[in-house]
């Protein structure tokens, strides 16, 4: 006679990965190696990032230099920052905040 298949996926392994590890059965996550409850009570978004991405939590000096990184990259480019005014003017404030894509029509 066939086996039943399992029903949901309860023990099975969809990939390997060493960023996090999930323990179901005794509720637990860790990040690399971290167990989350004691991240989330002291180590920042940044601090966590780091980890994530390196690999190791990083030192005062490193951390200092990935937030300088970051931060550089939230500016926005030049092409952006020149449409803005124009978006800003012709869209609905609601349309924006919903993120629809509706044409650009000019207010009354």
């Amino acid at each position: 006679m066939a086996q039943q298949p399992s029903k949901g996926l309860a023990d099975v392994v969809a990939a390997a990965t060493a960023l996090s590890d999930i323990d179901g059965r005794l509720g637990r996550l860790s990040y690399r190696g971290y167990d989350i409850n004691q991240l989330a009570g002291a180590a920042t978004f940044e601090e966590i990032a780091y980890l994530l991405q390196r690999g190791a939590p990083p030192s005062s000096t490193e951390l200092a230099a990935y937030h300088a990184v970051i931060t550089a990259g939230r500016a926005l480019g030049a092409l952006v920052s020149a449409d803005l005014p124009r978006v800003a003017h012709r869209q609905e404030p609601m349309e924006a905040r919903s993120g629809t894509q509706r044409p650009c029509r000019a207010r009354a």
